[in-house]
C-alpha cells in the first residue's frame, strides 16, 4: 500500500490547508528548518495511528496554534496493490474523530472505521492488548524513520525492548503478547494459590485442635457423683453474699447463672476490698494525731507589743544618727572657716605695713601681728566639743527588740500551722470515717479496727468462693465438652471433607503451574525462534546494506544477536572486523556518532525492505543529512536509489543543494516511473508557501564531471 494525496489543514506547521500530490516512486521535500517538514511527516503518523509519540499524550498538541477553526484535519488517499483507493479522514476539534472510505463502499465511522483501517493496514494489530500502539511502533520502526529518534531507534528500547518492537514487526508480536498475558495470568494465579495456600493453613490448624481436644476427650472421665453435692454446698455458702437461684449443676443455664454469679462475687470483693483499704487508711490515721490547737491571739498582741517596742528603738537610733550627722556638718564648717581665717592672717603677715593695704589707715601694727600670729598658731580652746550619742548602745538595743519581734513571729506562724494541720487531719478523719460508715466519736479506734478485722476476713471468705466457683466453671466446661464430642467428632469430619477438597485443588494447581510454566517456556522459545530466523533472513540483506553505505573501513560487518534471559528476548546489533576477527557487540564503543547513524538507517531499512508484511510499503526518512556526513549520506542516496522499485521512497531535507542531488539520483528513468518534488518556503502564520513539481523523466545515466 503506497501514498497517493494528503491534505492538511490546522495541523501543527499547516496552519491553512495545503493538498499534497504524493504519488510517485520518490518524493522529495525540500525546506529549511522551521518551514514544515516534520510536521508533514508527524500528520502521516497521526492520521494512521491516531497518535505521535514523541509528542506525548496529549491530543491537543497537534493543533496549530493558528487554526482558524481551532481543528486539526488530515485526509490522506492510500492505494492498494489492487489498485482500489483507501481514503483515511482523522480530525480532532476536542474529539477525536475517524472516518475511512474505501472504493464502492459506504463509509465508516467510529469504532467501525477503526476496526477496518487497522484490517486493512496490519490485521495482526488487530489481536494486540493496544492495536494503535502496536501499529505506531510498527510505523515507526519499520517505515518511518524519524529525524530526532535516529539514534534511539538503536539505543533507547533497550536490548529486551528492541527484541520486543522487531518481535511486533516480524510478525512475533501476538506471541510475545500471549506470553505477556500468560505471566500475567500466570502471576494473578499464583497469588490466588498463594492465598488458597494461605486459608488452607488455618484449616489444618483447625484440624489438629478438634483432633487432640477430642483426644483429650476421650481420657477425661466423668466427674463422678460428688460434683453435685459440692455445686449445692457452693451455692449454699454464696447465697449468702450474693442472691442464687436454686439449680442444679446439669441444668442447661447453669454455665451462666455460674458466670453471672462470679461477676457479682469479683464486684463484691472488690467494694470491700475498697472498705478494708479505706479502714487501712482510717487507722493510719487514727495513730498519728496531731498536737492540740494552740491559742493565737495573745502571740498575735505580744507580736505587735514587740513590733512597737522595736520600732520605737529604731526611732531612738535615728534620732542619734540624725544628730550626731548635724553636728559632724558644724564642725566641718567650723573647720573650714578656721582654715580660710588662718590662710587670711599668712597673707596679711605677708603684706602688713604702717598702713592698711586695703583701707590705707593707720594702726597698731605690733598688736595687729601678735594677733595673726595668735591665728595661725592655733591657740587651744577656740574649736567647741562636739556632744556625742551612744549609737553602739542604740544598735545593740534595735538588735535585740528586732530578734524578740522574729521569736514572736516565729511561734505565731508555727501555732498557725499546727491549728491549721489539725483542722485538716480532723477534716480527712471526718471523710474516711464517713467512707467506712462509722459514725459517732465513741471509741473511733476500736470499732474501726474491729470492723478492718472483720471486713478482711470477709474479703478471704469472697476469694474463696470465687476460686471454688471458678473451679467448678472449669469443671461444667469439660463436663459440656464431653455433652459434645458427638458435635465436635461431626465437625471434624466436616472439616477434613472440605481440607481434602482444598488440598485436592492444590493439587490439580500445581499442576496446572508446571503445565503454564511449559507452555510459557515454549511460547519464549517459539517467540526467539520467530524472531530469530526473521533475522536469519534479513540479516544478509543488513549486511548488503551496511556495506553499500561502508561507514568504517574495519569494521563492514554487521549481524543480529538474540539471546534469551530470564524468560525474556533481547537483541542487539554486532559489528565485525572479519579480516582481524574481531567483533564488537556494543557499536557505540568504537563507531562514531554519524557512523552509529548509518548503522541505525541500516537496520531501519533492512526491517522495511524485508518484512513483507509492513502497514505501508513505504520508507520514509526526515531529514538524513543532519544525522550522516557527507560520505555517509552519498552512500545513503545509492541505496535508496536501488530500492526505489520495491519500495515508494519519502526523503526530506533543509538543504537545497542536496535536494537537488535526491531530484537526479531518485528521477524517474522510464515512462512508467514518477517522482515529485515539494518545496516548503516562508512560513507564515498561515503556514509555508507550498510549490509542488513533477521532476522529469531522464533515462540517461547520472555522471558526475569532476
Amino acid at each position: 500500500m503506497r501514498l497517493k494525496t494528503m491534505s492538511v489543514s490546522g495541523f501543527r506547521g499547516f496552519s491553512t490547508a495545503q493538498d499534497l500530490d504524493l504519488e510517485g516512486d520518490a518524493v522529495i521535500i525540500v525546506g529549511a528548518n522551521g518551514s514544515g517538514k516534520t510536521s508533514f511527516f508527524d500528520a502521516l503518523l497521526w492520521v494512521l495511528a491516531g497518535k505521535v509519540p514523541r509528542l506525548g499524550e496529549d491530543d491537543k498538541s497537534v493543533v496549530s496554534q493558528y487554526s482558524p477553526t481551532g481543528e486539526a484535519r488530515v485526509e490522506l488517499v492510500l492505494a492498494k496493490a489492487d489498485g482500489s483507493l483507501l481514503t483515511v479522514v482523522r480530525r480532532f476539534d476536542g474529539a477525536m474523530n475517524l472516518s475511512l472510505e474505501v472504493d464502492g463502499e459506504p463509509a465508516l465511522r467510529g469504532p467501525s472505521a477503526e476496526a477496518r483501517l487497522l484490517e486493512e493496514l496490519w490485521p495482526d494489530a488487530t489481536l494486540a492488548s493496544d492495536p494503535w500502539e502496536a501499529l505506531s511502533r510498527a510505523l515507526t520502526r519499520g517505515v518511518y524513520l524519524q529525524q530526532d529518534l535516529l539514534r534511539e531507534f538503536l539505543e533507547a528500547d533497550g536490548d529486551q525492548g528492541r527484541f520486543a518492537v522487531i518481535g511486533e514487526i516480524v510478525g512475533a508480536g501476538r506471541v510475545a503478547e500471549l506470553q505477556r498475558q500468560l505471566e500475567s495470568g500466570k502471576a494473578s494465579w499464583t497469588r490466588s494459590t498463594t492465598a488458597l495456600t494461605t486459608d488452607v493453613e488455618p484449616m489444618r490448624s483447625r484440624r489438629a485442635a478438634l483432633a487432640q481436644r477430642l483426644s483429650r476427650l476421650t481420657e477425661i472421665s466423668a466427674e463422678g457423683s460428688t460434683l453435685p453435692e459440692e455445686w449445692r454446698s457452693w451455692v449454699r455458702r454464696a447465697d449468702g453474699y450474693i442472691p442464687l437461684p436454686d439449680v442444679s449443676v446439669d441444668a442447661l443455664d447453669a454455665a451462666r447463672i455460674l458466670d453471672a454469679a462470679l461477676k457479682e462475687l469479683e464486684a463484691l470483693q472488690l467494694q470491700e476490698g475498697r472498705r478494708v483499704a479505706t479502714l487501712g487508711q482510717l487507722l493510719r490515721h487514727l495513730a498519728a494525731p496531731p498536737r492540740q490547737a494552740q491559742e493565737v491571739e495573745p502571740l498575735r498582741q505580744a507580736l505587735a507589743q514587740a513590733e512597737e517596742a522595736a520600732a520605737a528603738s529604731r526611732a531612738r537610733m535615728q534620732t542619734g544618727q540624725e544628730h550626731m550627722a548635724s553636728e559632724r556638718s558644724r564642725l566641718v564648717a567650723l573647720r573650714e572657716r578656721t582654715e580660710e581665717i588662718r590662710a587670711l592672717a599668712q597673707l596679711a603677715l605677708r603684706h602688713l605695713d604702717e598702713r592698711c593695704p586695703i583701707c590705707d589707715q593707720k594702726y597698731d601694727i605690733d598688736e595687729t601681728r601678735h594677733r595673726l600670729e595668735q591665728i595661725l598658731a592655733g591657740e587651744p580652746g577656740q574649736e567647741p566639743a562636739v556632744p556625742t550619742v551612744d549609737l553602739v548602745a542604740l544598735t545593740a538595743e534595735v538588735e535585740r527588740d528586732e530578734r524578740f519581734v522574729a521569736e514572736i513571729a516565729a511561734g505565731l506562724r508555727g501555732a498557725e500551722q499546727g491549728n491549721a494541720s489539725r483542722e485538716e487531719w480532723e477534716k480527712t478523719l471526718q471523710r474516711l470515717v464517713a467512707d467506712v460508715g462509722l459514725e459517732g466519736e465513741d471509741d473511733l479506734l476500736r470499732r474501726a479496727t474491729e470492723l478492718h478485722e472483720s471486713l478482711s476476713g470477709r474479703q478471704e471468705t469472697l476469694a474463696a468462693l470465687r476460686r471454688e466457683g471458678e473451679a467448678f466453671s472449669l469443671r461444667l466446661a469439660r463436663a459440656g465438652e464431653i455433652a459434645q464430642r458427638s458435635e465436635l467428632e461431626r465437625e471434624l469430619a466436616t472439616l477434613d471433607a472440605e481440607l481434602g477438597q482444598r488440598e485436592t485443588e492444590l493439587a490439580a494447581r500445581a499442576a496446572t503451574g508446571e503445565l503454564a510454566g511449559e507452555i510459557l517456556n515454549a511460547l519464549r522459545d517459539a517467540s526467539s525462534e520467530i524472531v530469530a530466523g526473521e533475522l536469519h533472513r534479513i540479516e544478509p540483506l543488513l549486511q548488503r546494506i551496511y556495506a553499500t553505505v561502508d561507514p568504517h573501513p574495519a569494521f563492514r560487518a554487521v549481524r543480529f544477536l538474540t539471546r534469551i534471559v530470564r524468560g525474556r528476548g533481547r537483541l542487539w546489533t554486532s559489528i565485525d572486523d572479519l579480516t582481524a576477527n574481531v567483533s564488537v557487540e556494543e557499536p557505540t564503543t568504537v563507531l562514531s556518532s554519524s557512523q552509529l547513524n548509518v548503522l541505525a538507517v541500516s537496520v531501519f531499512l533492512a526491517l522495511n525492505l524485508g518484512v513483507e508484511t509492513l502497514p505501508l510499503n513505504v520508507v520514509a526518512l526526515d531529514d538524513p543529512l543532519q544525522s550522516l556526513d557527507d560520505v555517509n549520506l552519498l552512500g545513503l542516496v545509492d541505496l535508496l536509489r536501488r530500492i526505489k522499485g520495491r519500495r515508494q521512497i519519502i526523503v526530506s531535507t533543509h538543504d537545497a543543494r542536496f535536494g537537488g542531488l535526491l531530484a537526479r539520483k531518485l528521477r524517474p528513468i522510464s515512462t512508467g516511473d514518477r517522482a515529485r518534488l515539494i518545496q516548503l518556503e516562508g512560513w507564515t502564520r498561515e503556514g509555508p508557501v507550498v510549490e509542488q513539481e513533477e521532476i522529469p523523466v531522464d533515462p540517461k545515466p547520472l555522471r558526475l564531471v569532476a
